[in-house]
């Protein structure tokens, strides 16, 4: 379920063909809603971390720093795609 950065990037390299031309805006919006939908998976795994950590149940410490760091490039992707977006 977590992906690597390595994953984050071939998101991006599918918003842009080869020859660096935008793809439609159609399909742009297609990868702006499957990043936004992972977005609300990682923050409710997050937060389910945080009840964890708060109950002293038993959870995985690293989980954190790995979805922080996701949800923070998946953030930064949309906020790149919607600036392409606003530019057009």
């Amino acid at each position: 379920m977590f992906r690597s950065s390595k994953e984050v990037e071939d998101i991006i390299k599918t918003i842009k063909n080869p020859e660096s031309e935008l793809i439609s805006l159609e399909t742009k919006n297609l990868c702006i809603e499957k990043i936004e939908v992972e977005i609300s998976i990682i923050s409710k795994e997050l937060a389910k971390l945080n009840v964890k950590k708060t109950t002293r149940q038993s959870f995985k410490p690293h989980e954190f720093k790995s979805n922080k760091k996701r949800l923070s490039q998946l953030l930064g992707c949309v906020n790149y795609m919607n600036r392409l977006n606003k530019f057009k």
